[in-house]
């Protein structure tokens, strides 16, 4: 019989979870590398069947980040660029912005929670990367 283990705070299971900041903030138990082969409703929670066993949760996220092989898209002088760049698997605070001119560049969720974030503390200006040819263009 598989091994059975309830996951708490929300229910989460998680597979290559790079964010280990939220990991930490909130308690998550985070399971890394691990094949989710089948989620199915028993009652009142969801059955996670993965290649390790199986879990119970109220809620399952399904979060499908590349946190251990970070996508840096080549922006048009990027190189010459002086200043400071950061990927978001190495952002731990907005402190670290208190008081700058920052621009986020990003589509996805990260983007925008770093966004929520450095807001009150700093300058920051959201950009997306077009469609077409990985140029950043602000929004």
């Amino acid at each position: 019989m598989p091994s059975r283990s309830r996951v708490g705070r929300g229910g989460l299971v998680g597979s290559r979870c790079g964010c280990s900041r939220l990991r930490r903030r909130y308690d998550l138990p985070v399971r890394r590398s691990v094949r989710v082969r089948e989620v199915r409703r028993v009652g009142e929670h969801l059955v996670v069947q993965t290649d390790v066993g199986s879990c119970s949760a109220r809620y399952v996220i399904s979060a499908t980040g590349t946190g251990e092989c970070p996508y840096v898209p080549d922006i048009p002088g990027r190189a010459e660029f002086a200043g400071r760049q950061l990927h978001t698997m190495h952002y731990t605070s907005p402190e670290d912005f208190r008081g700058q001119r920052v621009v986020i560049v990003g589509g996805g969720d990260s983007a925008a929670q770093i966004l929520a974030e450095a807001s009150p503390v700093a300058e920051a200006t959201f950009a997306r990367l077009t469609e077409r040819g990985g140029h950043a263009v602000a929004e």
